[in-house]
């Protein structure tokens, strides 16, 4: 019986450490986008042209792959035209908290991704505009690791740690520690 619930133990310790990376996060968004495509289309061959600003340039063969991922087959003529513009992709890092004093510092991420798909034929002009938005807590101290350095639009701006808790902390434990040796040597010299 303790074995299972040491195993319960560790797989949920396991699953509470692993986050995904700015990176992922902003994969998905872009597969969850591509289901507006759906409701415009009946068809999956498209003719796809992306648009983004200079600074989202890195993110075109991520949108091609998701496309090509979710069963579209991408051609170059000029029927089902599909014109996915990317506006912004924004990482927000705000409200860090702890659970208990001594548990590591936590950071709500919110990452939004924008953009509009227009659906391009002869007889008609079909536009969805698309706000997705991503919110989840992950540890203080995994923010470099989470943010990939190739990708500047998936850096977020990171606020100080609270200042009481870097300063009371270690100022608790080592009381604790004078105060454990004291009674130590009190109540051995009795």
């Amino acid at each position: 019986m303790k074995k299972i619930f040491l195993l319960i133990f560790l797989v949920f310790s396991f699953v509470e450490s692993f986050s995904q990376t700015n990176l992922d996060i902003c994969i998905n968004l872009i597969n969850k986008s591509i289901l507006k495509v759906d409701t415009l289309l009946h068809e999956k061959e498209v003719n796809l042209v992306v648009i983004s600003p200079l600074k989202l340039e890195q993110i075109k063969p991520f949108i091609i792959n998701s496309f090509s991922n979710n069963g579209y087959k991408i051609i170059n003529e000029n029927k089902n035209i599909i014109v996915y513009i990317i506006t912004d992709i924004k990482v927000d890092y705000n409200n860090v908290f702890n659970d208990n004093f001594f548990d590591e510092s936590k950071i709500e991420r919110k990452i939004l991704y924008k953009g509009a798909i227009l659906n391009y034929s002869i007889s008609n002009l079909k536009v969805r505009d698309f706000l997705i938005e991503h919110v989840d807590t992950i540890k203080y101290n995994e923010i470099s690791s989470l943010e990939d350095k190739s990708f500047e639009f998936l850096k977020g701006e990171i606020p100080e740690p609270p200042l009481l808790k870097s300063i009371f902390q270690p100022i608790l434990v080592v009381g604790i520690l004078i105060t454990t040796v004291i009674l130590f040597f009190n109540v051995r010299s009795k």
